[in-house]
Order: C-alpha cells, then sequence, then structure tokens
C-alpha cells in the first residue's frame, strides 16, 4: 500500500491507500482505505501471517473468495479483489458508510415490521448464496452492514465453504458461538440450513433484544445450541420451532419461507399497515382471499421501517442501462403514481402535492412542476404519448390531456366510467393507465372496466372486466391491451386495440397475485407479487411459457432496450431479464421502494416513494 501506518500491511499491496481502522477481531483487520487505481473507497481485510502461512487455509481461501465474488446479488456486499501478499491474505471490497446490525441494536429497538424488513434481506442473500452453493457460516449482527436507505448488506463472504464439504472446526472460522448450528459445534457436513439456523438467531435477537441461547459462559452457550429447546415468541412458536431445529433436516430449506413465516406469524401480512393509501391496485377490500390482498396491500402501501423517510422524500432515479450506474436523483414530490417517458421528458405524477413534474431526461433536473388546474386530488395516472400528456385523476375522475409545447391543458375532459356514481369515494388513488398515440387505456376502479379515450372526445368506450376483483395493471403492445386483475379471481385480459373489444382471458391458480403487466420482446410479461416472480405468456395462445424468479416484491413492470425491467417494492432493487434466456442477467440496488420504472434513450427511471409523516395516523 502506497501509504500506510501499520506496519503488518504488506508493503507490495500498493494500489490501496490506508485511512483507518474500521474493525479488529476474529482472523483479521478490516480497515478503510481507497483503491488508488479506481478511485473509490473500499473495506479491505487482511488475515495476518499466520493464517497466509497455511497452504491449505490460502488455497481454500483465494478459490473461494472467487466464488464468493460471482455473487451478483444487491444484498451481498461486492468483492473487488482477493489476493495474498508476504503470506498475508487480503480481500477488497465494498465500503458500506453505514452502521451495522450489531451498532442499531445497540441504540435502537427495531419494530417488528422494520426488523423484519430488514431480516429479510439477508434471507435473500443467503438464498442466492446457496443456490450458488454457498455457506456463509458466520451469519451474525455485526456481518449485516445498512446503508442509508435501510438497504441491507450481507458481508463477509469471502470465508465461506462449499456446501455439502466435511471440515472439522477451524479456529477462527468456527461460527460465533451465539449463532451457531449445532452440525458445525459437531464438526459435521454443512449446508445452507446451518445458516438458516443462524438466520433465525439473528431474527429472534431483532425482537427480543438477545439472542436465544446466549448463557453466561461459551460452554453453557454451545451446550443450549446442542441440547436445549429452542426458545419461542409470542405467535411465532412454529416458525422458531423449526428454524432452530437440532437437526438441519427439520428445518426450513429456504430463508424466504422462514421470513414469511415470521411475517405471518406478527400479524404484518394480515394487519392493515400504518399509512394505508387506498390505491386502486391495492384494495384489498375486494378481494375475497383476503390474506393475498392484504399481503399485496403490505408491499405498495407499506408501513413501517426500521426508519421513516422523511415528507416529501419521493424522488426519481436516472440509471445508465448498461451498467446499472445512477446518473441523477431527483425529488419530486410524494405519492408518486407515474413515471412515464415521453418525447418532451419523463413526467411524474405527485398525488400528495397534487402536481405534474416534468424532468429532462438529459440531465435529470426538474424543468417544470404544473397544478393540475381543478383536479380535488393529484394525478392518479399520467401516460406520455408523441404530443400530449395524459392525466387520469381519482378525485373527480376525469381525463385530461396537456400539451407540453404550449403548457395548456385541453378542454375536453372526459370522465371515467363510475356505474353512476358522480365521484369516485377514493380521492387518493392509482388508476393503472397507459397511452399510445392519441388514445389513452384507463381502468375504472368502481365500475371494474377498462376505458378506451381517444384525444379530443369527450366519449369513452368501456368494457367491464371483472367486478370480483382489483384491476392491478394494464398495457399495450404485441397487437393488443392487456389487463391484469388479482385474487380472488386472478387472471390476464386480451383486449382490441380499437374497439376495446375482450378477446381472449387466461386464469392463473390462486397463488398468483399479478400486480402489473407489460407487453414486447415477443412476449406478454406479468409481474406476481406475492411469488417474487414474473411470468411470460405467449401473445397468441396466452399459455405460460416460462416463470421468472426476480427480488423480493415485483410490483412494476417495463419493456424496452432489449431487456425486460422489474422494479422490487420490498428490497429496493432494478431487475433487468434477458427475454432470449428468460434468465435475470443483473440486478441493481436503486434505493427504498421503487414502484414505477420507464426506459428510454439507453437510460432507465425508477420512481423511489419511501413512506413519509404526512397522512400518518
Amino acid at each position: 500500500m502506497s501509504v500506510s501506518s501499520d506496519p503488518r500491511i504488506g508493503s507490495e499491496l500498493l494500489s490501496y491507500r490506508i485511512e483507518r481502522v474500521l474493525g479488529r477481531g476474529g482472523i483479521g483487520v478490516v480497515y478503510l482505505a481507497e483503491d488508488v487505481r479506481l478511485r473509490r473507497r473500499v473495506a479491505l481485510k487482511v488475515l495476518g501471517a499466520d493464517r497466509g502461512g497455511d497452504e491449505a487455509f490460502r488455497r481454500r481461501f483465494l478459490e473461494e473468495s472467487q466464488l464468493a465474488a460471482s455473487l451478483d446479488h444487491p444484498n451481498v456486499v461486492p468483492i473487488y479483489a482477493a489476493g495474498e501478499v508476504d503470506d498475508e491474505l487480503y480481500i477488497a471490497m465494498r465500503y458500506v458508510p453505514g452502521p451495522d446490525l450489531k451498532q442499531l441494536l445497540r441504540t435502537t429497538k427495531l419494530e417488528p415490521r422494520g426488523a423484519v424488513r430488514l431480516c429479510a434481506q439477508v434471507a435473500a442473500a443467503l438464498d442466492a448464496a446457496h443456490r450458488s452453493g454457498l455457506v456463509h457460516r458466520d451469519v451474525k449482527p455485526s456481518n449485516v452492514l445498512i446503508d442509508g436507505d435501510d438497504h441491507v448488506y450481507l458481508a463477509d463472504f469471502g470465508l465461506t465453504k462449499r456446501i455439502g464439504e466435511h471440515r472439522a472446526p477451524e479456529p477462527g472460522l468456527f461460527g460465533t458461538i451465539d449463532y451457531i448450528a449445532p452440525e458445525e459445534i459437531r464438526g459435521e457436513a454443512l449446508d445452507g440450513r446451518a445458516d438458516i439456523y443462524a438466520l433465525a438467531c439473528l431474527v429472534y435477537e431483532c425482537l427480543a433484544g438477545s439472542s436465544p441461547f446466549r448463557r453466561a459462559t461459551d460452554a453453557a452457550t454451545l451446550f443450549a445450541h446442542l441440547e436445549e429447546p429452542p426458545p419461542v415468541l409470542p405467535g411465532l412458536e412454529a416458525p422458531f420451532r423449526k428454524a432452530l431445529a437440532k437437526r438441519p433436516e427439520d428445518r426450513y430449506r429456504c430463508a424466504h419461507e422462514f421470513i414469511e413465516d415470521v411475517r405471518r406469524g406478527l400479524g404484518i401480512a394480515t394487519t392493515a399497515p400504518r399509512r394505508a393509501r387506498p390505491r386502486v391496485v391495492l384494495a384489498a377490500a375486494g378481494i375475497a382471499a383476503a390474506a393475498v390482498g392484504s399481503l399485496l396491500a403490505f408491499l405498495l402501501t407499506r408501513g413501517d421501517g426500521a426508519r421513516i423517510a422523511p415528507p416529501g422524500s419521493g424522488r426519481v432515479v436516472r440509471l445508465d442501462a448498461a451498467t446499472g450506474r445512477v446518473l441523477s436523483r431527483t425529488a419530486v414530490g410524494e405519492d408518486l403514481s407515474a413515471v412515464s417517458f415521453g418525447r418532451h421528458g419523463v413526467w411524474v405524477g405527485s398525488l400528495r402535492t397534487g402536481t405534474l413534474v416534468q424532468v429532462n431526461r438529459r440531465t435529470g433536473e426538474i424543468v417544470r412542476s404544473i397544478s393540475v388546474a381543478g383536479a380535488r386530488a393529484g394525478p392518479s395516472a399520467v401516460a406520455a404519448a408523441d404530443r400530449f400528456v395524459w392525466i387520469v385523476n381519482g378525485g373527480d375522475n376525469k381525463v385530461r390531456l396537456y400539451r407540453p409545447d404550449d403548457g395548456s391543458f385541453s378542454s375536453a375532459e372526459p370522465r371515467l366510467a363510475t356505474a353512476g356514481a358522480t365521484d369516485c369515494a377514493c380521492t387518493d388513488l392509482v388508476v393503472p393507465a397507459v397511452a399510445r398515440g392519441d388514445v389513452l387505456w384507463a381502468v375504472s376502479p368502481v365500475q371494474k372496466s377498462l376505458d378506451r379515450f381517444v384525444a379530443g372526445s369527450t366519449g369513452v368506450r368501456s368494457t367491464t372486466l371483472d367486478r370480483a376483483s382489483q384491476l392491478s395493471g394494464v398495457a399495450v403492445g404485441q397487437g393488443a391491451v392487456w389487463v391484469v386483475a388479482t385474487p380472488p379471481r386472478p387472471a390476464l385480459y386480451k383486449l382490441d386495440e380499437n374497439t376495446n373489444t375482450l378477446l381472449a382471458k387466461a386464469r392463473f391458480g390462486p397463488a398468483v397475485t399479478p400486480a402489473a403487466v407489460t407487453a414486447g420482446a415477443g412476449a406478454v410479461w406479468v409481474a406476481d407479487v406475492a411469488g417474487n416472480a414474473i411470468l411470460r405468456l405467449d401473445p397468441q395462445s396466452l399459455r405460460v411459457l416460462a416463470r421468472i424468479a426476480v427480488g423480493d416484491g415485483p410490483v412494476a413492470l417495463a419493456v424496452g432496450l432489449g431487456s425486460v425491467w422489474v422494479a422490487n417494492n420490498l428490497d429496493g432493487t432494478l431487475s433487468r431479464v434477458d427475454p432470449s434466456t428468460n434468465r435475470v442477467d443483473r440486478t441493481w440496488a436503486v434505493g427504498a421502494w421503487p414502484e414505477r420504472v420507464a426506459v428510454g434513450d439507453g437510460e432507465v427511471w425508477v420512481a423511489l416513494d419511501p413512506p413519509g409523516a404526512a397522512g400518518d395516523a
């Protein structure tokens, strides 16, 4: 390293400049350093010469560091480099400013919803590692890093092992005893269920304030892991009994399943969130399958997090579509209803402020903020076309046409179909809508219909689809208009672009909860928010051709730039799906609560809408 105040650092590591020590312990020291070649700060972990001199350990460390570096997941700390110099092993990884979970637990009592939201991201990282054949072996609060957006990174994947590898316990690599699985104490072969055991200990500590088997001495703690029954918390008896089972075969096989059972036990999926915006896409009242409907409501209305963002913190993030590099972040209001890419810029609707915001698509700067005159509430939908920007308002059911060239609104203001009602009861809702040229298609929240509008006309062509289910998404492409409905009758509807006539319908199973739909790249794509996946359907037969696992809580889709883009609300990520392989080829962390996505000109725009204090009960 070119500058170092620590004489134990090998002098040949010239590409890193040490700034300060971040932590010591275990088998090495972690430094905050600058990678002088790439001019970025990194966390640099250096293992002492006692480890570097062990040939078997050195070979395994370097090999498994390479495997860990291949984990491309938004909740895994990226590993930039690993190597050895003068018998010292080192690993360079992303530096995450902010506390780790251990520090947070010392100063903060987490609310159950916030605690589970953080731990769910740890679970996502572990499931990704297990799919790659790796066991973390040291899941603990100090390895859970939290950035300013409450995004979680699981660290120390450089000290993993392969699933099924039998290895005797090693000094310094023995998992932290508060979280160690019984089979690791016994020196048995490990698989991902050892990490799930540790995750359960971590979740328990977040909820109860102490780890489940902590005793006065290390020996007593190890004995408790091996012999004593697991403690339980009210309502969570079954999840913890299963996750902390002494035998691996009695535990969960997937970390996500454990987290979901904890959510159900805490009532998170069935208790109305504190801030419940009655968005059409979420309304659980009309859904007979109450548990599924409430889960969908939780995913997009969002209750308390570990920390609540300030009011007015909604923003639109612009990313390079090839690299995922964030090009700009623009604050645009609160309760964002839409983000739409058009010839005149990117348009964002803010329900809370009642404005339509125009953002420069080359700089990310706000061009103007337009008050939607006469609206009782803000824009419930925004859809940009070549000459116009369509604005749908759920407060008075009016559809307005804004002309960016002269800044005027059209005189014609047709209404959504309302089954005889003069006004919609919901004044703060999102209406799925999509535009092409001079035509707009929008879902009517009361009539449960798809309404078709033509610019300059006050007429509306309405087609009722399903009064029992909420209509959660609409798209145009592949020669038709497409609408999806939530449970109890989840379905995909295909309609004629010109006549609004229903052409075909595909039913999904009750486990599928469609949250969004888009069409393009030779297929129709449906986001299954409950299943954390998107479905690819054939536009002609409506047969499901592929089911593609994405992030946690997919709620918005877009097709463009040769990819399908998925905004994952719960884990704060954007997934890029390659239609030629039906696989996620990249996933990027974008920030808290992504809800809308649009693409164009080689860039991707994601609307982030963290819950604010305004409107909270």
